[in-house]
């Protein structure tokens, strides 16, 4: 049977060799030191690039993961704010509760396009339609030249990136709208809202996923039709720019070497791609 002072010496000499292998593997030459899970939250219109650049990112350092959500632009600064993430997207620019806690990056520029069902007969729009529409002025599809019947007005929440552009650019003074007016939470619903009838209106960002989606349609605002060229050349007018949010300090060093990547020449080309057609 083992004194006590020889279980006392065992223990330590375990706890100090597991100490020692610990130490030694996270210093193994090789080792990448960027290795981990990080919590990405944020605005669902810079998906599409970040996604393009963390998968490229996570092929040159295996075992770096990005776990991303879209929980709104405004929502996931807060939280990078807070502590609670390792880095946000975003399409707005950061209000003045969390401006002195983050840094910004860009990476390309989106739109928002007024969509409608694929078997609606209306092709365009413009500026002071859209705005009728959405405030209740016209509510009927007779008076856009389309079948007659009740125009049904979905919109974003008032705290959505997509929102705020939308109405900056179609309401010239403080944003009014319709009485029965539905207001949404993602993209996902939206798309299934509008498709699912022909008679329904709303608003969406012009990304992959939105221009692939058979059952919409995006119309054009004053003759210049939803595109990633449009948006890119800066013909089609509602344009919003895309960020990549970050710590102002104490950003881990996965999320550095993350974001020194995206400047990268290799990042940038990832962007223009991401932005192209």
């Amino acid at each position: 049977m083992a004194t006590p002072r020889r279980e006392t010496h065992q223990r330590a000499l375990v706890t100090a060799l597991a100490a020692l292998v610990i130490a030694t593997v996270a210093c193994a030459p090789g080792r990448d030191p960027y290795v981990g899970v990080y919590v990405v939250k944020g605005g669902g219109a810079p998906a599409e690039v970040f996604r393009a650049l963390s998968a490229e990112f996570s092929a040159r350092h295996p075992g770096v993961r990005f776990d991303f959500e879209d929980v709104g632009s405004r929502s996931g600064m807060a939280l990078l704010a807070r502590g609670q993430i390792d880095l946000a997207t975003s399409s707005t620019e950061p209000d003045a509760t969390v401006r002195e806690s983050v840094g910004l990056l860009s990476v390309g520029v989106s739109g928002t396009a007024v969509i409608v069902g694929s078997g609606n007969p209306i092709t365009g729009l413009t500026r002071a339609q859209v705005r009728d529409v959405f405030s209740g002025t016209i509510t009927d599809w007779a008076a856009l030249g389309g079948t007659p019947g009740r125009i049904f007005v979905m919109t974003r929440n008032p705290n959505s990136a997509i929102r705020a552009n939308f109405d900056a650019y179609f309401f010239e003074t403080k944003p009014t709208y319709g009485k029965d007016v539905a207001e949404l939470n993602d993209t996902e619903e939206m798309l299934s809202a509008v498709g699912a009838r022909r008679d329904v209106i709303g608003i969406a960002t012009i990304n992959g996923r939105t221009l692939a989606e058979p059952k919409m349609k995006m119309l054009a605002i004053d003759g210049v039709q939803a595109s990633k060229e449009t948006i890119a050349s800066g013909a089609y007018p509602v344009r919003r720019q895309l960020y990549l949010v970050y710590p102002a300090t104490g950003a881990k060093p996965g999320i550095q070497a993350f974001l020194d990547f995206v400047r990268s020449p290799d990042g940038q080309r990832i962007v223009a791609g991401a932005g192209a057609g």
